[in-house]
């Protein structure tokens, strides 16, 4: 576990007209009013991160000090109550605190509003060098969910949390305190929100299965026929290194003894090297890159891309998709050497109608700014799409060597 010190500084004015705290100061908490009376205020305030360990808490009083008298209790992982008292007589209407905590904290969130320039010229160096080894001439990305993933994991998943529910059912019959019983309630509330979703993910595991085909199709592809094929280059496959059906494509393509590209980024309170339990998806990726900032990674994973496939995802997916297509629209990839691939028609079809959409209203060309879709817009010349929906591994594998291959005849397949 990395820790990192925390510290946090902040002051809070309590008005008594209106019964709402004015929080200052750093920020990164809340405060919200616990018990008023004529003579004692009690207040919580929440932490943004949670602490670790090393607590050190200072609360004092603010304006009329000699009168007001400051205390604090129940300091924990999560925050602390102040508690503000009248020495003689009740307490004004408006009254108030300052406090300094220091403490440690294993879950950094990281500032992603600051840009540091080493960590940008580290990022692209390690890239550039590892990539001008492994894939001379260039790299197919999958992009793709980090939450769909095998059947089984998350059967044993829906299990666990069927489990913890049944825990928290029997808590709620046997509790008689409100305050407990109301935060058995929330984790119920929350547990339900969980399976609800586990469910749902349960429905898209042939989801998985599909990106594993192509995984073992491409690596097969890879370790058997490309030398030969592309006149001795070969490219390699490369995901974003995480879970879920990122691992499927690394898992299938190892499979099969090819080369597995895995560029990811810090998240959160990862460490940067020292990998644990969790990231047992990691080891799928024989060559793996850790970049400290998000968009260098998203970056590396699209730009020295032949062809970018994407398998159903969420908002990151989404993401990665909307910057591929952006980029071949406005020539920062060009399209005779970029293929914008995105598989399974029944999940992008929104996709083709969103864009469609925006043709409609003019903000993209209506005729070189299309998603080919099978049966809906596939009859034009190919320099009418920025990209192009099929229905299965099969079709995926099939057009991406095609458009591999292709390059190879025209001279044009390499890294740059």
């Amino acid at each position: 576990m990395e820790l990192q010190r925390y510290h946090l500084a902040g002051q809070a004015q309590f008005d008594g007209t209106t019964g709402s705290w004015a929080p200052g100061g750093d920020a990164g908490w809340t405060v919200k009013t616990v018990i008023r009376d004529p003579h004692r205020l009690e207040a919580r305030v929440t932490l943004g991160e949670v602490l670790a360990t090393g607590y050190s808490l200072v609360v004092t009083p603010q304006a009329h000090r000699e009168a007001i008298h400051a205390t604090y209790h129940g300091l924990d992982a999560q925050g602390f109550h102040v508690v503000l008292t009248a020495r003689d007589g009740s307490l004004e209407d408006r009254v108030g605190f300052s406090f300094r905590l220091d403490g440690l904290t294993d879950t950094p969130t990281p500032d992603d509003r600051t840009l540091v320039k080493d960590h940008l010229v580290e990022d692209i160096h390690v890239v550039q060098s590892i990539l001008a080894k492994k894939a001379q001439s260039g790299m197919i990305t999958v992009m793709c969910s980090a939450s769909i993933n095998q059947d089984r994991v998350t059967e044993g998943r829906i299990a666990r949390q069927r489990e913890d529910l049944d825990r928290l059912y029997k808590e709620l019959e046997q509790t008689q305190d409100p305050e407990l019983r109301r935060e058995i309630e929330a984790k119920i509330t929350v547990g339900r929100r969980k399976m609800v979703r586990y469910e749902k993910l349960m429905r898209a595991a042939h989801y998985w299965d599909s990106a594993h085909e192509f995984g073992k199709l491409w690596g097969a592809y890879y370790a058997e026929r490309q030398k030969s094929e592309l006149g001795g280059r070969d490219v390699p496959i490369c995901t974003g290194g995480g879970p879920g059906i990122m691992q499927a494509v690394a898992n299938g393509a190892a499979s099969q003894r090819a080369i597995v590209l895995g560029i990811d980024a810090i998240f959160g309170n990862e460490p940067r090297f020292a990998l644990g339990p969790q990231h047992q998806h990691a080891l799928d990726s024989n060559v793996r890159i850790r970049c400290n900032d998000f968009a260098i990674r998203e970056a590396a994973l699209i730009n020295y891309a032949n062809v970018v496939l994407f398998w159903p995802g969420g908002l990151g997916t989404s993401w990665e998709a909307f910057e591929t297509l952006c980029k071949i629209q406005t020539g920062h990839l060009r399209r005779r050497r970029t293929k914008a691939i995105f598989v399974h028609t029944e999940f992008w079809r929104p996709l083709y109608d969103y864009v469609k959409h925006l043709r409609e209203i003019g903000t993209v060309n209506a005729y070189g700014d299309r998603i080919k879709f099978p049966g809906l817009d596939d009859a034009d010349a190919d320099d009418a799409y920025v990209g192009e929906v099929v229905d299965s591994a099969q079709e995926a594998f099939e057009a991406a060597r095609a458009f591999v291959e292709r390059l190879h005849a025209e001279n044009a397949l390499s890294l740059y």
